[in-house]
């Protein structure tokens, strides 16, 4: 009778071999039992033989999947470098609302790389009106326009001279002097 040998992957196959004693004596790779098929993903995370960090770097499952089994948090995923806040946010894992209340992002970094505009970020309350015109973030004509502040409140604020509103006929000499 002939001694064939067989390999670790045929033997856990035939179900001469468990799959998580083939890992822990490392026998096999549990990337190589991945792309074989020899073991799902859910098992080998489980076993802790690769952590949901290294199953997203390599490609075996996409943030999105990980966060939504359970892996890992969006949090540690963003501590970690796996995923920008404003990748979270474009694919939608995150609010921009939800991304600035946990510090991830400021208002003014959501602004400035297109992931909410100052009007919206003004109606949801993230942002102030006054401090939207301080950022320089809007134009003092589009926030009286918009009705998100008067006349009287941007020269209050110092956003126009008394001298300057009169002139333009924002202000009346009248009001000014009150």
């Amino acid at each position: 009778m002939k001694n064939d040998l067989i390999t670790p992957e045929e033997a856990i196959k035939q179900g001469l071999l468990d799959i998580n004693e083939a890992i822990n004596y490392k026998l096999i790779d549990a990337d190589k039992a991945l792309k074989e098929g020899l073991i799902d993903l859910d098992s080998v995370i489980r076993e802790k033989a690769i952590s949901p960090e290294d199953a997203i770097s390599k490609g075996f499952i996409s943030i999105a999947a990980a966060i939504g089994r359970g892996f890992i948090s969006l949090e540690q995923a963003i501590q970690q470098k796996l995923i920008s806040v404003e990748d979270a946010i474009s694919q939608g894992l995150i609010s921009v609302r939800d991304a600035v209340k946990k510090g991830f992002i400021t208002i003014e970094s959501a602004i400035k790389n297109g992931l909410i505009s100052p009007e919206n970020a003004i109606k949801e309350g993230l942002l102030s009106p006054i401090n939207a015109l301080k950022l320089n973030l809007i134009s003092l004509s589009f926030a009286i326009d918009k009705g998100y502040i008067t006349n009287l409140n941007a020269i209050k604020a110092g956003f126009i001279k008394p001298e300057e509103a009169i002139k333009q006929g924002l202000l009346s000499v009248k009001d000014a002097i009150m």
